[in-house]
């Protein structure tokens, strides 16, 4: 080995020469002109004055900023995970993810696919014109609520209006929520507020609107449960259903003896006897139809001679024929 190899040494670039190799490098070509082997190769180049791998880039101060791959693995000043923390690589031209987009601007530097704070405020990936709340990372995005009242599209009962129930609250979206809905699987059926005894018909309509029993007012005027085609006085609730001994409601009884008696409605009846009776009088043969213009009662029992009586005096058309 030539002698001078021992005592080889770094050669420090004159100041009359401008050139880019660092020192390690002018001693590697030193040793190689005079013959010398060149250091030992250890996955790293060895350090020119002790024969050791290099310091890591970034143990020395300024060397993150010095142009220079000072541990020789490729990497240069920032580019080199060594200058990770280094105080010289927090300019915001940084851009690790070579993106184009300066750390400080981007989401997420180490994702050259992550979105700019620019186009995404909060950085939840949605970009500030499809996201319902670009400052609140966990708000909901327009593609899922088109009105961005944080309801869903799909449990929204309009997503194009904020100010619409949610289907959690309001079933048939009627707009009543379900507690207040008298049923909140049909959205015509009415809401308490209006209807408090949920009969379907509204308290201003109802008779009594704590009872679905109860009668309406439109079928019975006075509320006394009477119907109005039944009441003798639908406009008064003391007096009411049509008495079968006055069923004209004019106050004057029809039958005078007491007992029951019985509606005959108007109609066409068949009189006579009829197939499948027996010991039939002649004259009750053959069977004839007989139409009733107007209903009438008829009693159940058989009239006495002093009723009839008092039944033709009450009428204009007093019969004289005795019975």
């Amino acid at each position: 080995m030539n002698p001078s190899c021992s005592t080889l040494t770094p050669l420090t670039p004159s100041s009359g020469i401008a050139t880019p190799l660092s020192p390690s490098r002018l001693l590697l070509l030193a040793a190689l002109l005079a013959g010398c082997p060149a250091p030992a190769d250890n996955g790293k180049p060895a350090d020119t004055d002790t024969g050791t791998e290099p310091a890591a880039e970034g143990s020395t101060a300024g060397d993150c900023a010095d142009g220079i791959d000072n541990d020789q693995d490729g990497l240069t000043d920032c580019a080199d995970e060594g200058c990770a923390s280094s105080a010289d690589c927090d300019d915001p031209t940084v851009d690790a993810d070579g993106d184009g987009v300066p750390a400080d601007q981007d989401c997420d530097d180490a994702d050259p696919a992550s979105t700019a704070i620019a186009d995404d405020g909060d950085c939840d990936g949605a970009l500030t014109a499809d996201d319902c709340d670009d400052a609140n990372a966990a708000s909901t995005i327009r593609a899922e609520d088109g009105d961005c009242d944080g309801a869903l599209t799909a449990d929204d009962c309009d997503d194009s209006d904020p100010a619409s129930t949610a289907r959690a609250e309001d079933g048939d979206c009627d707009a009543v929520l379900t507690a207040d809905d008298c049923d909140d699987g049909d959205p015509a059926s009415t809401a308490r507020a209006e209807d408090g005894d949920c009969d379907a018909v509204l308290t201003a309509d109802d008779c009594d609107d704590g009872d679905p029993a109860s009668t309406v007012r439109a079928e019975d005027g006075d509320c006394d449960a009477v119907l109005t085609a039944d009441d003798c006085d639908d406009g008064d609730p003391a007096i009411g259903l049509a008495d079968v001994d006055d069923p004209d409601c004019d106050g004057v009884p029809t039958h005078f003896g007491g007992g029951d008696m019985i509606r005959i409605a108007a109609g066409t009846y068949d009189i006579g006897c009829t197939p499948g009776q027996s010991l039939c009088p002649p004259d009750d043969a053959p069977v004839m139809p007989v139409t009733l213009t107007r209903d009438f009662y008829i009693s159940v029992t058989e009239s006495t001679k002093r009723s009839t009586r008092r039944s033709w005096a009450s009428t204009p058309r007093a019969s004289t024929t005795t019975a």
